[in-house]
């Protein structure tokens, strides 16, 4: 982990934010992606850096609310700040379904099952809706590809909602209910097959909750909250975001102390503010293990 950077006031922190993740501006400017921003920003509260350690390229400090800013400057898929924004509302939109924080008291399997669900929200989210929500998107991004959004449209299936797409994506990925439906061309089949890749992701999840359960067995922790698929949507699009500094620094003194647990360090016992701006400098050089 290197680079970590935390400003002082709430104000700052929310300008901050919003100008290293949501770098194009018409995405930024989205009423809905405001609004989600806002509940991140309300409820996480998460902590900018940069990776130090190959490893940590792909890995999952969003869910302690830890986002990693990657550099998308040499990418081939589109404009480097639409996709690095992509990337921001993917993880964002991560953060909206419940993460697990404390594992002393839940199983694998519901470590596993909320994992897959939050990846299915922000999958749809940033591969489908975005293109709908924002129109004209896809001319300018993954030229040369076909990618869900396409197959869905060519079918007819013009599904613009999260909910119903939180049902269609496990069919789609998890059974062969839809295969016949949706593989009649190679490039169809292509992408089913590339979707259905991700059909793995519990028995990945479960692994992991094992390897990294003793990090965060305290049984004091902070305990991650979530939206439901059914009151995800209608959620975000009615936000009003309304942190002020008090609810900030205690939240960034949670997530500080997220960072010591995640690179393996005992929890530091501190309460106030400026020890915990202190405190996450020290992390940098340290190795984000989650």
């Amino acid at each position: 982990m290197k680079n970590i950077f935390i400003p002082s006031t709430v104000e700052e922190y929310r300008a901050d934010i919003i100008e290293r993740t949501l770098l194009d501006k018409t995405i930024a400017e989205n009423d809905f992606y405001k609004n989600l921003a806002g509940w991140v920003i309300d409820r996480k509260t998460p902590i900018l850096y940069e990776q130090e350690y190959d490893d940590e390229y792909a890995n999952f400090s969003i869910n302690f609310n830890w986002l990693l800013l990657r550099d998308y400057s040499k990418t081939k898929l589109g404009p480097p700040d639409t996709i690095a924004s992509l990337y921001a509302v993917h993880e964002f939109t991560h953060m909206t379904h419940r993460l697990p924080t404390s594992l002393s008291n839940i199983s694998a399997q519901e470590y596993a099952e909320d994992f897959t669900k939050s990846e299915y929200r922000a999958s749809n989210e940033s591969e489908i809706l975005v293109h709908y929500r924002i129109p004209g998107i896809r001319e300018f991004c993954f030229g040369g590809m076909k990618i869900a959004y396409d197959m869905l449209k060519e079918h007819g299936i013009n599904v613009t909602d999260s909910y119903s797409l939180s049902l269609l994506r496990p069919l789609l990925i998890e059974t062969s209910l839809l295969d016949e439906y949706f593989s009649k061309n190679q490039d169809d089949a292509t992408i089913l097959s590339r979707l259905k890749q991700y059909g793995g992701n519990r028995s990945w999840a479960i692994a992991r909750f094992n390897r990294i359960r003793s990090l965060f067995d305290a049984t004091n922790l902070a305990q991650s909250i979530g939206l439901a698929d059914g009151e995800y949507e209608a959620t975000i699009a009615a936000y009003e975001p309304h942190i002020d500094q008090e609810e900030y620094e205690e939240n960034i003194i949670r997530n500080v102390k997220f960072g010591y647990l995640m690179c393996g360090l005992a929890e530091p016992e501190f309460y106030s503010f400026g020890d915990a701006l202190a405190a996450a400098k020290e992390l940098e050089g340290h190795h984000a293990r989650v």
